[in-house]
Order: structure tokens, then sequence, then C-alpha cells
């Protein structure tokens, strides 16, 4: 059974994200394994932010260069004004 790294190398050529000229696109089964690295909540695509937002806790994950950044560090909070 190969580990998680050589499993990330193989799928990373058939799912991801793809940057066009009207926005971003992410396959729809590659946004589906994606949670909220926070607070494991379900992550929706922002087309008009080119974010990745939780739809639990509110924060928003950059997408650079093609690549989201799930990085809780990274991530954007709500602002206060939000809620």
């Amino acid at each position: 059974m190969p580990d998680g790294a050589a499993v990330a190398r193989r799928t990373a050529g058939t799912w991801g994200v793809v940057a066009t000229g009207g926005g971003i696109m992410i396959d729809k089964e590659f946004l589906e394994i994606l949670a909220c690295p926070a607070c494991k909540g379900e992550v929706r695509l922002s087309e008009a932010a080119e974010r990745i937002v939780c739809q639990a806790c509110g924060r928003r994950y950059p997408i650079r260069d093609g690549i989201p950044v799930m990085l809780i560090d990274e991530a954007e909070m709500p602002s206060r004004d939000a809620k």
C-alpha cells in the first residue's frame, strides 16, 4: 500500500486547481476532499475572491499559482462585521 506522499503525488496530476482567464476552477472531487485545517469544516471555492472559504468558521485560504494554501497561519479571518 502506498504512503500518503505517494498518493498525493499520483493524484496531483489528475485532480487540482486550474487557473483560467475567467478565474479559478477546482476539480469537484478535489474540493470535496478538502477540509478546513482549523475546524475540519466543509470548504467552498470563492471564485470571485480566488479563495477557499470554510463554511463553518469563515477562514479564507488563498490560492497561489493555482495551489490552495491550506495553512492556518496563511488564512484570512472573517471580519467581525460579517456575522
